[in-house]
């Protein structure tokens, strides 16, 4: 990636510095029992359109710790991968 796509690698540094880091946070954060956490919310977004059910079904999903231990897994690995 660094020889053929340098934007791309340079891109993947300031997701490793900031994105992973966030998700590494927000997967702590639903770890715990009390989701009443302002922080919380800048874990969980979708459009402002979306209907009452799919924000419900999409927040439940969400609070699931497995989920961010999983895209921090996936981004990790990319680069061996």
């Amino acid at each position: 990636f660094a020889r053929e796509l340098p934007a791309f690698t340079s891109a993947g540094a300031e997701y490793e510095a900031g994105g992973l880091r966030a998700m590494r946070h927000c997967a702590d954060l639903v770890a715990k029992p009390d989701h009443s956490s302002t922080e919380i919310g800048r874990c969980v977004k979708y459009p402002a359109d979306f209907s009452p059910l799919l924000r419900a079904t999409i927040t439940a999903l969400s609070y699931d710790p497995r989920r961010f231990a999983t895209q921090v897994s996936l981004s990790e690995s990319f680069d061996r991968s």
